[in-house]
């Protein structure tokens, strides 16, 4: 009797442990690719503000370099874009008044390269002027490639 018990409890326990331990390997897997995928091709938009008709936007935000995009029946107006968490502080000091910071997530490998070398690039500064010139190059990426397509990260 005792023999028969160990000949169908061992095979349904090592069964268990075994699936068990793969099921662990693969949500790990797919856990932290998941994570680091999201955290890579994230990036944050600096807005300046909302605007319900055009004619209003261009009225309001004529002294700054922009892009904008509609969203919600609303016209957006960015005047910042980076990569980097730190670098946030650093363009909301050279805009005066209050901004938004939004994440996105992006697919577009070849304008996160650009933002990536160009936020590198901006780290190292600590003047208005060369932050400011940074940025515009990083808001002309935009301007050249209307067709990016940007998913918005509640």
């Amino acid at each position: 009797m005792k023999r028969m018990l160990l000949r169908v409890f061992v095979p349904i326990f090592l069964s268990v442990l075994f699936g068990f331990i793969c099921g662990k390997m693969v949500y790990d897997i797919y856990f932290y690719d998941n994570s680091l995928t999201m955290e890579d091709k994230t990036i944050y938009l600096i807005q300046n503000g909302a605007y319900s008709s055009y004619d209003s936007m261009i009225e309001n935000v004529s002294s700054y370099n922009y892009i904008y995009f509609n969203e919600d029946n609303l016209f957006k107006t960015v005047i910042g874009v980076t990569m980097n968490k730190d670098n946030i502080d650093k363009i909301k000091e050279i805009y005066d008044g209050e901004v938004l910071v939004n994440s996105y997530y992006i697919n577009d490998t070849d304008i996160l390269n650009e933002i990536g070398k160009l936020d590198d690039e901006l780290k190292s500064y600590t003047e208005v002027e060369d932050i400011r010139r940074v940025v515009n190059d990083i808001l002309r990426l935009y301007k050249n490639d209307d067709k990016v397509k940007l998913i918005k990260i509640s």
